[in-house]
């Protein structure tokens, strides 16, 4: 099934939710999620192109290596290599 078509289903969530206890954090990566989040990322491939998209990412991975990263990190690095 596509990650669109999943994402209509009524049991969809975003891909970043907030986490307020250990027990919810194995309900966060089930089936839904693991076809999402590789498409948001092939979608940003496919809209920056590769030579931008591969800069943004090395930037991100070295910038951010051994530490921890938020949502907007990713975008950050992505629209600096622009």
């Amino acid at each position: 099934m596509a990650a669109i078509q999943l994402d209509a289903l009524q049991i969809s969530h975003p891909v970043e939710v907030v986490v307020m206890r250990l027990c919810e954090f194995d309900e966060t990566f089930d089936y839904i999620s693991c076809h999402k989040e590789p498409a948001i990322i092939k979608m940003l491939y496919k809209y920056r192109g590769d030579d931008c998209f591969r800069r943004g990412m090395e930037q991100y991975l070295n910038k951010l290596a051994y530490k921890n990263a938020v949502t907007e990190d990713l975008g950050d690095s992505l629209e600096s290599a622009s």
